[in-house]
């Protein structure tokens, strides 16, 4: 019950996302001179607000209230999942 009370106060008075963002690393020339892409590299940022969204630039606030910003020239692909 006091679980269900917090969750709901929160939801009331909090916004908090979760932003996940997948890094195109490259790909890799073997000798015959055939391209494989590497594995892109994940990252998970927890965000107060979100204040700008494009393929290429994420702006906002994190949860302890610094500016947060990731701007790349190639377009990344992200996911946002509000929690609160």
């Amino acid at each position: 019950m006091i679980t269900w009370i917090k969750n709901w106060w929160n939801t009331l008075i909090k916004e908090e996302f979760e932003l996940t963002v997948w890094f195109d690393n490259g790909v890799v020339t073997d000798e015959l001179g055939g391209e494989t892409p590497k594995p892109k590299s994940k990252k998970v940022f927890r965000l107060k607000a979100i204040s700008k969204r494009n393929p290429s630039h994420v702006k906002g606030v994190d949860i302890d209230g610094h500016n947060f910003e990731i701007r790349t020239v190639k377009p990344f692909d992200y996911m946002i999942r509000k929690i609160y």
